[in-house]
């Protein structure tokens, strides 16, 4: 696998900006980054398509490999160090009420203390349904939503960050052997 180096920065080419979910991943990436460093992004043309290419302003990103190991240190490892223990609080304040009080509520409470778990509200709130809604038209597939996210959280390893952020986009996954590859490629 060869990665593209730049004399800039490092380029991501895995992450297609032309793609809404490559862009996403992309300020993902730039939100993790820029916790505790100032980093820039821009987007580079490369392969027919815009990629992001990561600005370094100070040492602690040389290379592809002190990316991925802080990506990877700031990345949740556990569901339940994520926000979507809301979805759990939601879901009983639903069966308590039919109004959407109980999401006004969190929302005045958070909001004076924790601006990152509002923002996380109003993501899940904003795919949140009544509970009388029955057409799939109304509403998400919530009751395996909170079983996809924790399985994406603890099964995400470093060989997925670095296949996702550096190589083409296939949906073939990265820690299987070639010949399996190969196998399901034919």
């Amino acid at each position: 696998m060869t990665h593209i180096k730049s004399k800039q920065g490092i380029l991501l080419p895995g992450l297609d900006g032309s793609n809404p979910l490559g862009f996403l991943a992309a300020l993902g990436v730039l939100r993790i980054l820029s916790k505790d460093s100032l980093i820039g992004i821009k987007w580079t043309p490369n392969g027919g398509t815009w990629v992001p290419e990561i600005q370094r302003s100070n040492g602690n990103i040389r290379d592809e490999n002190s990316l991925l190991k802080k990506i990877s240190k700031g990345l949740i490892n556990s569901i339940n160090d994520h926000h979507a223990d809301l979805l759990k609080e939601l879901a009983q304040s639903e069966e308590k009420s039919t109004q959407p009080r109980p999401i006004l509520e969190k929302t005045e409470l958070y909001s004076q203390s924790n601006r990152e778990r509002v923002d996380w509200l109003a993501a899940f709130a904003s795919d949140f349904a009544p509970a009388e809604a029955t057409s799939q038209l109304q509403t998400t597939r919530r009751d395996y939503y909170y079983g996809n996210l924790e399985s994406v959280i603890e099964k995400t390893k470093d060989c997925h960050l670095k296949r996702s952020l550096f190589s083409p986009w296939d949906y073939v996954g990265c820690c299987e052997p070639r010949t399996t590859r190969r196998l399901r490629q034919a």
